[in-house]
């Protein structure tokens, strides 16, 4: 069961990273209020974690290139799942998603 969750967190996470993405491309980050409609549109499909725990990180580069990350950790249910992924000490799984777009149009 814990297995599961770990890669449906994943996924999500890989979701929600390339939504993001595919959103700053769309409306272009001008504004630190355009950022923050990136971080909020990726935290929105986050559907199923714990949403005070999952952080969205949101770059551009001079080269027109777009960056989000969706960080979330996971923690295990069953004692020997804890055990395994953190050795007991409760720290949880980091798990990641991240994805990177270019938003400049070749003609």
């Amino acid at each position: 069961m814990d297995l599961s969750r770990a890669v449906y967190a994943r996924n999500v996470l890989a979701n929600a990273a390339r939504e993001g993405a595919r959103y700053a491309i769309v409306h272009p980050l001008d504004t630190a209020g355009d950022i923050e409609r990136v971080k909020e549109a990726a935290k929105a499909l986050t559907i199923g974690l714990e949403q005070d725990a999952v952080t969205v990180d949101v770059s551009r580069t001079p080269a027109g290139f777009v960056q989000v990350t969706v960080c979330y950790t996971f923690h295990p249910v069953s004692g020997w799942m804890t055990r395994i992924v953190d050795g007991g000490s409760g720290v949880g799984l980091p798990l990641r998603g991240r994805c990177i777009m270019s938003s400049s149009i070749e003609e």
